[in-house]
C-alpha cells in the first residue's frame, strides 16, 4: 500500500497557517481542530515548516514571555522530513518510528499534498491485515 491510498481514503482536509500567524492562533487551531500538528506554508502551497503540540509546550516552558509576540515563521521547525504519495506505508511508518514523530507531510513537486499521522498509517495497516486474514480464511475453504 502506498501513501496516496491513505490520503484518498482519509480525505483532503489539511490545516495550514501562514508564517505570519501568531503562536496563540496556532495553539487555538491545534486545540479547536483537535490536531497535533499544523503545516506552515507559503501562499502558493509550499511547505515552509511545521509546528506541533510539542513545539508549543516546549516554547511555553522555555520562553512564555514571548508567546504573545512570536509568529509561526519564528517558531516552526523548518527541517522537515517528508514523504511522497508514491512512498510505501510501511517505509513511512518505519521512518516516523525511528525519528520519533507522529506526523509526516506528504509533498509532491514541492507542494503539500497532505499530512499522514501514525494513527492514519496504523489504521490502514490493520485494515490490510484484516483483508489478508479474510482472504486466507476463504482460501482455506474447499468448495470442490
Amino acid at each position: 500500500m502506498i501513501i496516496e491510498q491513505v490520503l484518498s481514503e482519509k480525505g483532503g482536509a489539511l490545516i495550514t497557517v501562514p508564517p505570519e500567524a501568531t503562536a496563540i492562533q496556532v495553539a487555538q487551531i491545534l486545540s479547536s481542530k483537535r490536531i497535533g500538528l499544523v503545516i506552515v506554508s507559503s501562499p502558493g502551497g509550499r511547505l515552509l515548516g511545521v509546528i506541533s503540540e510539542r513545539d508549543i509546550v516546549r516554547f511555553v516552558a522555555e520562553d512564555v514571555a514571548r508567546l504573545a509576540t512570536i509568529n509561526a515563521g519564528e517558531m516552526m521547525s523548518s527541517k522537515v522530513i517528508t514523504c511522497t504519495p508514491a512512498d510505501d506505508v510501511r517505509k513511512v511508518m518505519s521512518v516516523m518510528h525511528e525519528r520519533g514523530f507522529r506526523h509526516m507531510p506528504v509533498v509532491q513537486h514541492g507542494h503539500i499534498r497532505g499530512l499522514v499521522s501514525s494513527r492514519d498509517l496504523l489504521k490502514h495497516l490493520v485494515a490490510e491485515a484484516d483483508l489478508h486474514q479474510q482472504a486466507a480464511a476463504w482460501s482455506d475453504l474447499d468448495f470442490i
